[in-house]
Order: C-alpha cells, then structure tokens, then sequence
C-alpha cells in the first residue's frame, strides 16, 4: 500500500497584473480601459505614504498608505466618500517593498508585499454603491499613483485568485 501524497512545495507565479497586459506607465495619472472588472495597478520602492487609485466618472477608488496602515477609500457617483479599514489585517507586519490595489468583479483589494509575498489588508464590496460591470465605467477607467513610490505597474488583474464565474 502506498503512503498518503502529502504537498511538498508549491511553485506557481503570483502577480497582481497579468503578464500579457502588464504596461509600465510613466505617468501618475494614466488610462486604463478595461473589457471586465479585473484590474491591477502596483508600485514598487514604496516610502512613508503612498496611494494608489483607480478612476471613472465620479468615482475613485483608492488604497491610502500611511506609514504600515492601510486603508480603502471609496467614492461614488454621488460623491459620497468612505473610508474602510481592516481592524486586524489593516497594518503592515513587516517592511512593505510594494504596494497594490485591484480591482476583481465588484471587490476592490489593497495589497501589500512583505518579506516577497503579497497580503491582502482591505477589501470592500461595491456592489451596492458602483456598478463595476458598467461598460462606460471600464472604458473610462483610469490608474492612478501619488506620494512615494517607484516603478508602476498596471494592467488586467493577473496570476492570483478566482475569478467571477458569472459570465
């Protein structure tokens, strides 16, 4: 009889922004249309504070870095503006190397890269306050990178999670 397999070592690439999308903007503000909800912006060789967004219309989307916190801060259409904070994922348990924000269906993520692995440390839902499904709100997305941090990435979100399956 043979033993139980058991996992030995998983090896599989990780990236926030697909491979096949990925642009490197060189800009602070920069378009980023997109055929789904899935979208991704990075920022590597981040300082103190940084914020990473994403824009359409009246809404803006943003990760708000402030020395190891995290937090979301949402805008919608109406102009109204929250801000969401993880009680127990919302800070930084090491030196933050790189920052990311996405966008998956109607969840908006920030990320966290520490000691070389990615942390989610916010998510809110925006069902009930953006329709992220809305073609003129892909088609007018815009990335967006301010404060201290280095070389951007954005794109299709990429090699992480499980999709949305409602097709």
């Amino acid at each position: 009889m043979l033993p139980p397999f058991e996992i030995v070592a998983r090896r599989r690439p990780v990236d926030l922004v697909s491979p096949a999308t990925r642009t490197e903007p060189g800009t602070d503000r920069f378009a980023l249309p997109q055929p789904a909800p899935y979208a991704a912006i990075t920022a590597a060789d981040v300082g103190r504070r940084a914020t990473l967004a994403f824009a359409s219309g009246g809404v803006r989307l943003a990760l708000e870095y402030d020395d190891g916190g995290y937090a979301l801060t949402v805008t919608d259409a109406t102009g109204r503006t929250t801000d969401h904070r993880s009680r127990r994922a919302g800070r930084a348990e090491a030196p933050v190397t790189e920052l990311g924000l996405t966008l998956t269906g109607t969840h908006v993520t920030a990320f966290g890269r520490e000691q070389g692995r990615w942390r989610a440390r916010a998510r809110y839902d925006l069902l009930e306050r953006v329709d992220t499904r809305d073609d003129g709100f892909l088609t007018a997305l815009e990335g967006g990178v301010e404060g201290e941090a280095g070389a951007v990435a954005a794109g299709a979100f990429g090699q992480l999670g499980l999709r949305d399956l409602r097709l």
